[in-house]
């Protein structure tokens, strides 16, 4: 599509962990293609990783992937044995909140989602539309969306932007952060001038939960906090554990298969990509959705490392003068956090295919 789309993924690192399998923190101490090519070969998703280009790559793995770089000689530390562990022990809330917390390592469920999007409806009805469906999952569960402008129930003349998260089941950060910033929009609507500005100017569109399948399966093999579970839940034939399902972020339709680095034929890979391009409901549902808007930007949270990551998903860069803008607004939105922006290529040293940040 002609639309201009960044995707922002953020440092603070959420994904959850199995209660079956362990998953360590492991330091690659070696970078490059060929590095990289061994790593998607053990089913390790590396769109989601931590690089310092010519000396490191860290790595989420679990046990049998730790073996498989061991068998490869490939030189590693670990650097967390146990990340299920590591995530319980450090949440420890030191200071009281205004933003509630969810009851899962203090990230909503999601029911809680759904609940908190009615309550912001209610608290808020002259600012917040009550959620809508946009369509349902493999298993049947509902996809939400809503709507925050100084006319939530009405179809104005303003630009669109749409917010998505949890597109992978491990990643429940975007979807918090979705929300902090609609509360902050609502509570300082009346005295924050850039707030003002934002509701009365934008047609804000959030849709906190693409894949609630799998979110729900974390929350069910570890209810206190857990759940290394990344994809949907389509049945592939790989069992009942994390290695069902197909990633959605490599389902979409903009060079869907191109390549097997990108993503994976391998229906128990981590990436994935399904049968066909929007072989699932859930990226039906999200395509759909951003067909029926007139969407200027569409801007995709996922969760690990300091980077901002706009188009290409392969090694090739946008036409100017596309390139300029994107650019441009990356650099003015990274200024303050200090985000790396580029390409998959350019900031972690990896290309995808199918994914939805190209398509939208």
């Amino acid at each position: 599509m002609k639309k201009t789309v960044l995707a922002i993924i953020y440092l603070v690192f959420a994904i959850q962990l199995t209660a079956n399998e362990i998953y360590h923190s492991v330091r690659v101490l070696s970078t490059g293609q060929s590095v990289f090519q061994q790593l998607h070969s053990l089913g390790i998703p590396l769109d989601h990783v931590q690089i310092k280009q010519g000396v490191f790559i860290d790595i989420i793995a679990n046990e049998n992937q730790v073996i498989g770089l061991s068998e490869m000689g490939i030189s590693y530390d670990i650097l967390i044995f146990d990340m299920e562990q590591y995530f319980v022990d450090r949440n420890v809330p030191e200071v009281s909140r205004d933003f509630e917390l969810g009851s899962m390592l203090g990230n909503y469920t999601f029911s809680e989602v759904e609940e908190k999007m009615d309550t912001l409806a209610v608290l808020y009805p002259n600012l917040v539309s009550t959620k809508d469906s946009i369509g349902t999952s493999i298993e049947g569960r509902t996809i939400w969306a809503f709507k925050v402008s100084d006319n939530p129930d009405q179809d104005e003349d303003e630009p669109e932007v749409l917010y998505t998260g949890l597109t992978h089941a491990r990643e429940p950060l975007g979807m918090m952060n979705q929300f902090y910033f609609v509360q902050w929009l609502c509570e300082n609507y009346s005295t924050n001038n850039v707030a003002e500005y934002l509701v009365n100017n934008r047609e804000l569109w959030f849709i906190p939960v693409i894949n609630p399948d799998g979110y729900v399966y974390n929350e069910s093999i570890a209810p206190n906090g857990g759940g290394m579970h990344r994809k949907n839940r389509r049945d592939t034939n790989c069992g009942n554990g994390t290695q069902r399902g197909i990633d959605l972020n490599r389902n979409y339709g903009y060079e869907w298969g191109t390549d097997n680095s990108g993503s994976s034929p391998n229906p128990c890979s981590n990436v994935f990509r399904g049968d066909s391009a929007f072989s699932e409901p859930e990226t039906q549902a999200v395509r759909d959705f951003i067909l029926d808007h007139e969407f200027s930007n569409v801007l995709h949270y996922h969760s690990y490392s300091n980077v901002l990551i706009h188009s290409w998903g392969n090694s090739t860069l946008p036409d100017e003068p596309d390139l300029t803008t994107i650019r441009e607004i990356g650099w003015e939105m990274s200024k303050y956090n200090g985000y790396q922006v580029g390409t998959g290529y350019e900031t972690i040293g990896y290309g995808v295919n199918g994914d939805a940040v190209d398509w939208s």
